[in-house]
């Protein structure tokens, strides 16, 4: 008789767990394409669902549209909290189960992490598009004629965008409107002039448009404190690094300092870098064991000798300093400041405009002078400031505020504007805001659908359509009459024979917004017109949406456990242990 193969007592189910079946047969034939629980939508009802997932994401996030927006307060499954009005970090911080809702968020999150901004205006467009087309695919439209007219309505969008924006003479004086704009309806609405200027500033210290390297940019810090006024935030020609004294002899102000950037550590190296070792000394007089004993400390005050000589009494350390030193350090009258991780210390070399140096080859020339190094004691941080650089590369600002919420939706919002900033300057062309390009946009697609002889004509001016809805949720939002607005908008636009006219959404009327001024970079605009049609056309192209059962949770702990048990997990485990 054959052998009964024996079982793995590991394969077996505990109590509380369960085998997790994909049962595709009844009676030993295969009569499910997919496992059961899996569900599957059919092509009538898909459009539908669809429609319904995409206003769901667009009313999450539809509050927080304009300068008149509302703020959200979040708590993930890890217990973190996050205030914020801002849709892309609603959408990084809350889980959202759906395909298509995930579609969706990402089409959003996508343009804010290319652009800086626009998120919550690209969600709201591919909302509003396909609440357009779903009476014409309920009358009998098909889903490919709606694709070809989506397709078309982009392609005449795209050729208008050149025409609707403009070139500034000087595009530097126009940073702090844009950034005031970015940040109108945030958490930083009531102080976007004050931050309007801390971002000039800073792009003034860094000097990108004029150098050509704007990739400074992306090197500007954010430091938060809690505690203060936000009116004492600014821009820093320098440095601010949370550290502590090494020292309390060591001094806590300078003026007209000199600083060296030293690389490495001040330490004597050990042979075999991080093995250790055991040293084992043998003497045979005390003058030998004397020696044996004073020869470290003169090797490291030879160190302490090389940085004197260099005139530097501001050092900061890449690494590790010796105790000894310490001590030597502070009684010269010196500033130590050690331990830096990789990125921020290639960010110190660039805000002091200097050149890391070995100890064993540092001169006079590497010396970079600082204009005062101060410290101060803010709430429980202690903080060193360092400013007064003369070639800079890079800066930081330093932000204050109430509360840690506020702070960190604050460091959010700058660096989203900073990369904003960056690519305004890579190509320094801009729209006006208020609604008015998109009112624009959409009028101008109206008026070329009738050129059109075939049905794409009414996908077309569905579209259009569609972006009018944009200055109509401004007018909403600043408690104004929708029609009376789009009437008034529509009016002076004749009237002045201009595309100017849109919503103000802080002074709550119509008004020329160029006067205002309120600007947006064409950019930003550009790519959620790209984001949102492409993701319009793709949610159009899906026919099913099938989602496999999900997994109960004594199956969940069934298959963990023997993904921990596997031939390849155990083997890894023994390498780790270095028993294999």
């Amino acid at each position: 008789m054959p052998q009964k193969k024996k079982t793995d007592p590991l394969r077996l189910p505990l109590k509380h767990e369960a085998l997790p079946f994909s049962d595709i047969y009844v009676g030993g034939k295969p009569v499910f394409l997919l496992p059961r629980g899996s569900t599957k939508e059919n092509a009538k009802q898909v459009v539908v669902e669809h429609v319904e997932r995409v206003n769901k994401v667009a009313k999450l996030v539809s509050s927080g549209f304009g300068p008149n927006s509302s703020y959200k307060l979040i708590t993930t499954d890890g217990g973190v909290s996050f205030l914020t009005s801002d849709s892309y970090t609603v959408f990084s911080k809350v889980m959202l189960k759906h395909p298509l809702e995930q579609v969706t968020a990402g089409a959003g999150i996508d343009v804010a992490k290319s652009t800086g901004g626009g998120s919550t205006t690209t969600v709201l467009l591919v909302a509003e598009v396909l609440n357009k087309l779903l009476p014409l695919i309920r009358d009998g439209m098909k889903q490919s004629t709606a694709v070809a007219g989506c397709i078309l309505a982009y392609k005449r969008a795209m050729a208008q965008l050149d025409s609707l924006a403009f070139r500034p003479e000087r595009p530097l004086e126009w940073v702090q409107e844009i950034a005031s704009t970015a940040l109108a309806g945030t958490i930083l609405h009531d102080n976007r002039a004050l931050f309007g200027r801390v971002l000039r500033d800073a792009i003034d210290v860094t000097r990108p448009f004029e150098t050509g390297e704007l990739w400074r940019l992306d090197d500007i810090y954010v430091r938060i404190q809690a505690g203060g006024s936000v009116t004492e935030s600014r821009a820093l020609n320098g440095l601010a690094l949370l550290r502590e004294p090494m020292h309390l002899s060591m001094p806590k102000e300078l003026h007209d300092g000199k600083l060296l950037l030293v690389q490495g550590e001040f330490t004597i190296p050990l042979k075999g870098g991080t093995m250790y070792y055991e040293h084992t000394f043998r003497v045979t007089s005390p003058e030998e064991y004397r020696r044996l004993l004073t020869s470290k400390p003169e090797i490291l005050r030879s160190l302490v000798e090389r940085v004197t000589l260099t005139g530097a009494n501001v050092i900061l350390l890449e690494r590790g300093v010796e105790d000894y030193l310490i001590e030597l350090f502070a009684r010269r009258g010196a500033v130590l400041i050690r331990r830096f991780p990789p990125p921020e210390w290639q960010h110190v070399i660039e805000a002091t405009g200097g050149m890391p140096v070995s100890i064993h080859t540092a001169t006079p020339s590497d010396v970079v002078s600082v204009g005062k190094v101060e410290y101060k004691t803010i709430g429980d941080s202690t903080w060193w400031f360092l400013e007064g650089f003369e070639r800079p590369r890079s800066c930081e600002i330093f932000v204050r505020g109430p509360s840690t919420l506020y702070l960190q939706e604050a460091e959010r919002l700058l660096k989203g504007c900073l990369k904003m900033l960056k690519l305004y300057l890579q190509d320094p062309k801009l729209v006006y805001g208020g609604g008015s390009f998109e009112f624009a946009l959409g009028e101008g697609l109206k008026e070329t659908a009738t050129e059109i002889g075939s049905k794409e004509q009414l996908v077309v001016e569905r579209v259009g359509d569609a972006f009018l809805t944009i200055p109509i949720r401004l007018a909403s939002s600043a408690g104004l009459d929708p029609i009376d607005s789009m009437i008034r908008i529509r009016s002076s636009n004749a009237r002045t024979n201009s595309d100017a006219y849109g919503v103000d959404g802080v002074s709550r009327k119509v008004a020329d917004v160029s006067k205002v001024p309120i600007a947006e970079p064409l950019h930003v605009k550009r790519q959620c017109l790209q984001t949102t049609m492409e993701t319009v056309i793709t949610i159009l192209r899906i026919d099913n949406v099938i989602q496999s059962r999900e997994l109960s949770k004594k199956e969940k702990y069934y298959v963990e456990r023997q993904e921990k048990n596997s031939p390849e997990s155990r083997k890894k485990t023994l390498l780790e242990q270095g028993v294999w």
